[in-house]
């Protein structure tokens, strides 16, 4: 799976999302609140995003913790 990760961090109407670069299609989308939860719970950092292409288990993983 060959992803994007759009991730607006620093914003007041935060958002992560997570887009399929072959096709364009949007595979999963986090707001403000949920991202809020993820990094209080330590499902996620900052240097987790910043480490490049999260492999598919990941992101599952991940979803999963958030709920979506």
């Amino acid at each position: 799976m060959n992803i994007m990760v759009d991730a607006w961090l620093d914003r007041v109407d935060a958002r992560l999302r997570i887009i399929d670069r072959s096709s364009g299609k949007e595979i999963l989308r986090w707001d403000r609140q949920q991202l809020d939860s993820a990094f209080e719970d330590g499902n996620i950092c900052y240097t987790d995003l910043e480490q490049g292409q999260p492999s598919a288990e990941e992101l599952l993983i991940l979803a999963a913790s958030i709920g979506t």
